[in-house]
Order: structure tokens, then C-alpha cells, then sequence
């Protein structure tokens, strides 16, 4: 993955399905490069670790590396035995369709092993290759408390949700039982409240987010957090880089997405600011730590939206 990826960040030992796509494309020359004949299977796929950096932010860099990893094309340097699995190496290069998935993940049509592949060698008796588990990057804190969690409200939490109508059934992310699913009104919200002092001990939010059958998160969908006397800064979720994505089902291409969100983005700092110690955490919105008491995942859109939450936790 290049370096000057925005996702190249923390990415090392992520996976990636990938799939030969039949097209046509163009690099930053103009010329033209004719790939529709080239896929061997294009319903096959293949699930590829990222193991490497292209390089394009690096000192004496050759210019062949930086016309590739500087963004002439986005694309992967894919592994001779892989590649050769999708299309012919004599190609070069082929048009792609990947997207993220856990690195355990079995692709329900996986390409074919092809006769006399390039020679290999074993990995040496030592190599313990990384693995980055679905849940890898998941709190940064010892202490959890779930709120909503395999389909249903956790103990001494309960549903406070105000302008909304029953929404779409749909799984829990972890497959028993049903996520939270809510049909927003405008200026309505999904509504997670606790006990007071729930929030003590504690350095952030988690949460999974799912809108209808769309690939990323609307505008003006937004998570705030408050208490008695009020509520703190609200988070647009837009502005957060996702910690973690998977497939609504197999063969999906829509998501549920994980956010994140350190107490001190409530305080107004931003959502890059991070407080990770739970004692310099002092309270937002007027509230001290013991007051703060829910959680909302708020619609400031003009129009309804279809929101699922599921494996909503402090952190």
C-alpha cells in the first residue's frame, strides 16, 4: 500500500478481497490499457494481507517507484501467486475491485489454483507473520462497559430515544440476536442512557453504525454524549476515520462501520484529540464524570434516516 495513501496509516497486516474487474483504464500518460479480456474468473476473488509499503514518501526514491506510488493509479502490488490466480502476469496490470475484510474471511467463490504456478519458497520455521484480528484496534482501554451488545440493552441501560419510528430488523453484527434499529427523524435521535457515574473510569465511546443500504455514513449524522445539566460538544461522525468496517452479509459491498470517540472530542478539541488516561478526563457540557449518563447517535439531516447502532460500549 502506498504511503501516501490516507489508509496506509496502521495498515500493515489488514486484508483486502480482491477481485479481477474486466475494464479499461487510462494512467497519468493518457495510454490507454485494454484489460477487459484479462480476468480469468471475474466472480473469483482472493483475500491478500498487506505485508509492504509502495513508496512515495521516501528519501532518494526512484522515479519509476514514485510515478506508481505517488498516484498515478490507486492499486495494490498484488503477490505473483496471487495475481496469477485473477489474470495472466504477461498483463502486468489489471482492473480491481477489493474492499477491507477481516483477515479471516472466506470468499464464498475463491480463485482457483492454477496449473505450474510460479515456484516459492517456504517461509522460514521461525516467521510468525501479524495478524490483524476484526477486533484488533478495538478500546484502548482495560475498563468496557456495554451498553447495547449481542441484540440486546445491557443491564442498567435502557432506551431513550426521542423522533423516531420502529426501523428495518436486522442482525446483530455478531449474528445473535438483532441490532438497534431506528427510523430518525429530523433533530431526532437513538438515545442510550445509563445510571449516573456509568461514564467514570472510562476514556471514550465505541460504536457500530449502519445506514440502510448505503456504503458510508450520511451528513449530519452525529454522536453526543451529556448528563443532568446538559449535553457536551457533538461528534460528526463524518469527520472520524473509521477503526473497523465489515460486510452487512457475505456478499454485501454496504457496511457497518465502527467509530471510536475519545471523551476529549466532546469537549470540543476535535476528533483527532485524544485523552487516554481517564483520570485528565474531568466531565463536558457541564457535567461532571458522575453526571454524564447516555449516549445519542443524533439525525441533524432535513430528512428521516434508517440508523442501525449495535456493539455500542464506553471504553
Amino acid at each position: 500500500m502506498s504511503d501516501s495513501s490516507p489508509d496506509y496509516v496502521d495498515s500493515c497486516g489488514t486484508c483486502y478481497e480482491v477481485r479481477c474487474n474486466p475494464s479499461t483504464f487510462a494512467d497519468n500518460y493518457g495510454e490507454a490499457l485494454d484489460r477487459k479480456g484479462a480476468c480469468i474468473d471475474p466472480s473469483a476473488s482472493l483475500v491478500f494481507r498487506t505485508t509492504d509499503t509502495c513508496p512515495c514518501n521516501y528519501p532518494g526514491n526512484s522515479y519509476s517507484n514514485k510515478r506508481w506510488c505517488c498516484g498515478d493509479m490507486p492499486h495494490f502490488d498484488l503477490s505473483v501467486w496471487g495475481f496469477e490466480r485473477l489474470a495472466n502476469t504477461k498483463w502486468g496490470v489489471i482492473g480491481i475491485q477489493y474492499r477491507r475484510v477481516p483477515c479471516t474471511y472466506q470468499p464464498d467463490h475463491q480463485a482457483s489454483t492454477i496449473q505450474n504456478p510460479t515456484p516459492g519458497e517456504n517461509p522460514p520455521s521461525w516467521d510468525t507473520p501479524k495478524l490483524r484480528d476484526w477486533e484488533d484496534a478495538a478500546g484502548a482501554s482495560s475498563s468496557v462497559t456495554a451498553a447495547y451488545t449481542n441484540g440486546g440493552m445491557q443491564a442498567g441501560w435502557k432506551d431513550a430515544s426521542y423522533n423516531v419510528q420502529s426501523g428495518n430488523v436486522m442482525a446483530s453484527i455478531s449474528g445473535g440476536g438483532q441490532a438497534l434499529c431506528r427510523n430518525i427523524d429530523a433533530k431526532g435521535a437513538i438515545v442510550l442512557q445509563a445510571w449516573n457515574g456509568a461514564f467514570a473510569n472510562h476514556i471514550g465511546v465505541e460504536v457500530w453504525v449502519y445506514m440502510s443500504t448505503k456504503s458510508n455514513i450520511d451528513p449530519g449524522t452525529v454522536i453526543v454524549i451529556g448528563g443532568d445539566v446538559g449535553e457536551c460538544a457533538d461528534v460528526d461522525l463524518r469527520f472520524i476515520k473509521p477503526t473497523g468496517l465489515k460486510p452487512s452479509c457475505t456478499s454485501c459491498s454496504d457496511y457497518w462501520w465502527r467509530f471510536e470517540v475519545y471523551f476529549s472530542a466532546f469537549l470540543g478539541y476535535g476528533p483527532a484529540t485524544i485523552i487516554n488516561n481517564a483520570k485528565f478526563f474531568n466531565g463536558c457540557g457541564g457535567n461532571s464524570v458522575q453526571q454524564l449518563n447516555y449516549i445519542e447517535v443524533r439525525n441533524y439531516d432535513l430528512q428521516k434516516q434508517e440508523t442501525c447502532i449495535d456493539h455500542v460500549r464506553l471504553v
